[in-house]
């Protein structure tokens, strides 16, 4: 019976998490249209280039370190240490956060105009825009504090409205301002006060659900040293990672130009939502993980059920990108995004497939307290991709970075051969053959179904979407019949179907 309501508690969870991705999804193929026909290739590259500089600069996750200790102490029933360690997380965030700022505000002009070479006659707004970011990221990161709470309480439930409460009111503002002729400095003001308004929420609904949620500065050196030695694995991925998507874009303007970005932006985005897709689905494994780290059994059970649904998800939404790319670019942003994007997005693709597949080795590895394997990887992969990006790109432009991307997120990925030999007792041998083995043959089948409907039919929106139809059921029976489904996955479709019925 227990297992039966931790199981549901488990898949509510995911679901909760699932819902955190849909609605960005949908709202933001149509925001994102609009808002590069209203802002022009190049302002759009500027505004692009600031996004990524607001979620990968000085947005560390510092707050993870609340999620692990959470779950880890509550599952020990050590609640007494629980407060001290939000308030030392929160204090560690807090000096990080305001050191951002500081930095930003102070080289927010040589960035401009020395490093990313912005044209003279954008720097000025561009200046502004960085600093409108610095003033967000300082929010971002307080949003940290309550949104881990609530992670390791498995409030899932709550984390879900706020994300998506923060969706609906920042891309629908978004919606309104590009639509009406609002210029890239306007968003990110909107921006910058749809997150306070998010950062408001949350910390209100965490005190609800977490009334022990108080902070002092009186906490102790082992408590600090817990958190900073933790913390310290995160913030070394996420100033790799985050390093080389800076480099990645401003390496980009610098060459190529604004609107060269802009077109390699839009398929990285699509690459994006996928990831996003799976990290909505995959954020119950982190507390899960810390939970079972003293359950080898649990644990494997978890990290197998959850590896084999996410294949399921990402091998089919990859190859469908990869067979129907070009005509979902061309309808949704028009035939010169066709034509000059869908090579990376066939890239990116795969580059970010390979980072969706990670994603439950990344978070066992977090959930256990070895953030230093992600860091260890992320740099190995970074150094690889570097030479690849400086050396190719005068001759294979933007596709080159792309490669590069590649290379990134490969390294993490045959990584996860060794997280399975440390952690988890050896290697998965048999069941990534045999999965591996099927999904393969089930994506070649969908793909070559979804080429058969396109060009037969004409290049329009009823033809991409017969044709995503049709791959999916090919897919899905096609894995049925190689036995991918195990006797406990048709239970639980069976269970789910009744249910619905």
């Amino acid at each position: 019976m227990t297992e039966h309501i931790h199981s549901q508690r488990i898949l509510r969870n995911t679901l909760y998490g699932l819902s955190t991705w849909i609605f960005p999804l949908f709202l933001g193929l149509i925001v994102t249209r609009v808002v590069v026909r209203s802002l022009g290739n190049v302002d759009y590259g500027i505004y692009a280039l600031v996004l990524g500089f607001i979620a990968y600069s000085f947005n560390f996750s510092i707050g993870r370190a609340i999620t692990k200790y959470l779950a880890s102490y509550r599952a020990a029933g050590d609640t007494e240490r629980i407060g001290t360690v939000i308030s030392a997380t929160a204090f560690l965030t807090v000096t990080v956060a305001a050191i951002g700022i500081v930095v930003i505000m102070s080289l927010s002009e040589w960035m401009v105009r020395d490093v990313f070479g912005i044209d003279p006659g954008e720097q000025l707004k561009t200046i502004t825009a960085f600093r409108i970011s610095a003033g967000t990221i300082f929010v971002l990161m307080l949003t940290q504090i309550p949104s881990a709470i609530l992670h390791g309480l498995h409030r899932f439930d709550i984390f879900s409205r706020i994300q998506n409460a923060n969706s609906i009111i920042m891309m629908l503002g978004n919606l309104w301002l590009a639509y009406n002729g609002y210029g890239l400095v306007a968003l990110l003001y909107w921006n910058l006060a749809a997150a306070v308004v998010t950062c408001t929420y949350a910390f209100v609904s965490a005190r609800r659900v977490f009334p022990e949620m108080r902070f002092t500065f009186r906490f102790d050196r082992e408590v600090v040293g817990l958190v900073i030695k933790y913390s310290a694995g995160v913030v070394g991925y996420q100033l790799v990672a985050n390093a080389f998507f800076l480099f990645e874009r401003s390496w980009i303007i610098a060459k190529l130009g604004a609107e060269a970005l802009t077109f390699y932006v839009i398929p990285m985005t699509i690459g994006i939502y996928l990831h996003g897709f799976v990290s909505s689905l995959s954020l119950v494994l982190f507390p899960l993980a810390s939970q079972f780290e003293n359950d080898r059994e649990r644990l494997i059970r978890l990290y197998r059920t959850a590896t084999k649904s996410l294949l399921f998800i990402v091998v089919i939404i990859a190859s469908s990108l990869i067979a129907e790319g070009k005509l979902f670019l061309t309808l949704w942003m028009g035939p010169e995004f066709g034509e000059r994007s869908y090579i990376l997005l066939v890239l990116l693709t795969i580059a970010f497939g390979m980072a969706a597949l990670n994603i439950v080795s990344f978070q066992t590895a977090e959930g256990l307290g070895h953030p230093g394997f992600n860091f260890r990887n992320a740099s190995i992969g970074v150094v690889l991709a570097l030479p690849v990006i400086l050396g190719l790109t005068d001759d294979f432009g933007s596709a080159a970075v792309a490669v590069g991307r590649m290379l990134v997120f490969l390294v993490p990925f045959l990584a996860i051969l060794n997280l399975e030999r440390r952690f988890l007792g050896g290697i998965q041998s048999s069941f990534w053959l045999g999965n591996l083995l099927r999904f393969g043959a089930a994506a070649i089948a969908a793909v070559l179904v979804e080429r058969v409907v396109i060009s037969s039919l004409g290049m329009n929106w009823i033809t991409f979407l017969l044709a995503t139809f049709t791959g999916c059921v090919v897919y899905v029976a096609a894995l049925w019949s190689l036995g991918a489904a195990s006797a406990d996955d048709r239970v639980l479709v069976r269970r789910l179907i009744q249910r619905e019925a």
